[in-house]
């Protein structure tokens, strides 16, 4: 399963130091709040919008407002993945990558930007992909794709499911 980034670029980008923040020995937690949707435009590309936001705090030193796009080309065949009837797996994964790439990227960009703040250096804490819940929109040849996938997964799962056993008399 092949993705390939072609882009990604910060849209919007705000980090202000709180000049309330008292610092304290003790690391501070923070709740980061990921939103986005993900566009599989069609079945070779796919684009992914995302805002990553921490929320102004007496007992967190920066207000960080982020939004950024990534386009990537997907290298696999969707049709081959459809007629398994797998192709939710395919997208799932897709989905799962372009995110861990774009959150790792404003990771490190929040943490070189912060390391001349006055509070100084702070990262996002490490979210997994699979906490993040993203809206997906399917374009036209995706979609008719992802039903055919839908409809032979059925008739898969249909056969497999073993049957009772009749009683013999």
């Amino acid at each position: 399963m092949s993705l390939r980034l072609e882009t990604y670029f910060f849209t919007s980008i705000a980090i202000e130091a709180n000049t309330e923040f008292v610092k304290r020995d003790a690391p501070v937690d923070c709740d980061v709040d990921v939103s986005g949707e993900i566009h599989f435009i069609d079945t070779s590309r796919v684009g992914l919008s995302v805002r990553i936001a921490v929320e102004r705090s007496e007992h967190f030193p920066y207000e960080i407002d982020l939004y950024m796009f990534a386009g990537a080309a997907i290298e696999d065949s969707m049709e081959k993945f459809a007629d398994k009837g797998v192709l939710d797996h395919l997208l799932h994964t897709h989905r799962r990558s372009l995110i861990s790439i774009c959150y790792s990227a404003a990771r490190e960009f929040v943490l070189l930007t912060t390391g001349r703040q006055p509070w100084g250096p702070f990262s996002l804490p490490i979210i997994f992909p699979q906490d993040i819940e993203l809206d997906v929109k399917l374009g036209p040849d995706v979609q008719a794709l992802a039903d055919k996938s839908n409809k032979i997964r059925k008739q898969i799962e249909s056969r497999s499911t073993p049957q009772r056993a009749r009683k013999v008399k």
